[in-house]
């Protein structure tokens, strides 16, 4: 299962889905992303076309959505098809969330180009260590 919660996460999701395909035409991609991604043959259980937020006042018109899209791959995580690995692309507040969730649920996490823990909160280390099984970072 892939989460990408923007429009670069998918553009970047889509190259990963693209790279994931030529490695193994069988495997199943499915989960959170835009166009991009399901152009590259991932299914789209949520879709982040109809999330974008570009500011602060937006983000809070879309804390419903969020959750509902977290409760909706929360329980895919949970159920009885549940992914053989959670890959995670950017997007911190909520991916960091559903990280915990898959921990629980022991669904190994891969993080994608995790948050940049320098720029923001330098607490997160502590939280991607505990809740991630891999980091896949494009930068140092």
């Amino acid at each position: 299962m892939l989460v990408a919660g923007e429009a670069s996460g998918d553009l970047h999701g889509a190259a990963l889905c693209h790279a994931l395909r030529e490695l193994d035409p069988s495997c199943r991609l499915f989960g959170m992303g835009g166009a991009r991604m399901a152009a590259e043959g991932m299914k789209i259980l949520v879709d982040v076309t109809a999330r974008a937020v570009t500011g602060g006042s937006e983000a809070f018109g879309q804390v419903p959505r969020l959750y509902r899209a977290y409760r909706e791959l929360r329980s895919v995580l949970e159920g009885p098809e549940r992914p053989a690995v959670l890959v995670l692309i950017d997007f911190p507040e909520f991916n960091l969330r559903l990280a915990r969730a898959a921990r629980r649920a022991r669904v190994p996490v891969v993080y994608f180009i995790p948050p940049q823990v320098w720029a923001w909160r330098g607490g997160r280390v502590r939280t991607i260590r505990r809740v991630v099984s891999l980091v896949l970072a494009v930068f140092p």
